[in-house]
């Protein structure tokens, strides 16, 4: 089961790599001009030195989930082209990747988060050191698996669809960003990105469903199929989670 996903997330992120981004919106002015460690904060309320009015500034914010995964997919995208161009050989493009999106994709991904809901009820019966355990294992996977494909697959282009907005219902507020992904041979991939706004104010990557697949979803089919198989012995499930990990 972990090896059928795994290659079910090498489909997935094989269509991101060496894409175009394109925003569908009417308004293309909203592209990557700061740092990705400012990104994943709010929005500034300012543009220059001139304060934005009150209208501007809730229009603005209300756009900073799109905005924040628009920036990532572009600076990710601007660096994978310049480690490709210095390409030594495949490992240590894979290495350099991994990296890449370690320090730029992480910081707006909750991989905490995740993790405790692929754990699902299970995740009260692990001790503390079983969640770190996992958790870390579980980004381990994810990062280095999306590093290998895009290290690998190139000329995709992804199209960002017109933003819904955020909706502020229930305990936090939540918003998704939506894209199409576009092959050369003219198929088209839906996929969201699922946001929240944490209390400290940032936006963060809670799910992913891609071409109609819930991945949160499936992470947790396959960590309750894993249990069942090893007896509800969790430490055995993060061994062979662990195992099945792309080794950088």
């Amino acid at each position: 089961m972990v090896k059928r996903f795994m290659n079910l997330l090498v489909l997935v992120y094989a269509m991101q790599s060496g894409i175009t981004v394109a925003d569908g919106t009417a308004n293309n002015g909203l592209h990557a001009q700061a740092a990705l460690s400012a990104a994943s904060k709010p929005v500034m309320s300012t543009v220059g030195d001139t304060p934005l009015a009150p209208v501007e500034q809730q229009e603005q914010q209300m756009r900073e989930p799109y905005v924040i995964v628009e920036q990532v997919l572009e600076r990710v995208l601007a660096q994978l082209e310049a480690a490709k161009a210095l390409r030594k050989n495949e490992t240590a493009e894979v290495k350099t990747v991994h990296n890449l999106v370690d320090s730029e994709v992480g910081p707006i991904v909750d991989f905490d988060l995740i993790a405790k809901r692929v754990m699902a009820s299970h995740y009260k019966y692990a001790n503390p050191e079983q969640r770190e355990r996992f958790a870390k294992v579980f980004k381990h996977s994810l990062v280095g698996t999306y590093a290998l494909v895009l290290a690998s697959y190139s000329d995709q282009k992804v199209v960002l669809l017109p933003f819904k907005g955020v909706n502020a219902k229930g305990k936090r507020e939540r918003a998704k960003v939506d894209m199409e992904i576009r092959s050369d041979e003219g198929k088209v991939y839906p996929m969201t990105y699922a946001m929240y706004k944490t209390q400290e104010g940032a936006w963060k990557l809670e799910n992913l469903v891609v071409n109609g697949i819930n991945l949160g979803l499936t992470f947790r089919n396959q960590f309750k199929e894993s249990l069942r198989a090893h007896k509800g012995d969790i430490d055995k499930v993060i061994e062979e989670w662990n195992s099945k990990a792309i080794d950088l």
